[in-house]
């Protein structure tokens, strides 16, 4: 399909690229399914550092429950302390 005169392992002894030719099979054109696969990498990579993005902005992933409501859930305040951690500091603040 595509044909880029840098990269091929005909030219000139074909250097590096002679060594991926009889290990790997590398040839100089580029296939649908190659250059379709190429963009799905980037586009799959982008996603990741979106979804990382949120999270460390937002505390949690999409589609799931926030740290705050789970914290409640558990018998944790949103400050993460216990409700056990709390009645010892009431208590040490009454005393």
């Amino acid at each position: 399909m595509w044909h880029v005169n840098c990269c091929s392992p005909e030219i000139n002894g074909g250097g590096g690229w002679g060594i991926f030719n009889s290990l790997f099979g590398w040839t100089n054109s580029a296939t649908y399914g190659s250059v379709l696969s190429y963009n799905l990498y980037w586009v799959l990579v982008m996603v990741s550092f979106a979804v990382m993005r949120f999270q460390e902005k937002n505390g949690h992933l999409p589609f799931m429950k926030a740290k705050q409501e789970e914290a409640v859930n558990s018998g944790d305040d949103v400050r993460g302390e216990s409700v056990v951690e709390q009645s010892v500091l009431a208590t040490k603040i009454e005393n």
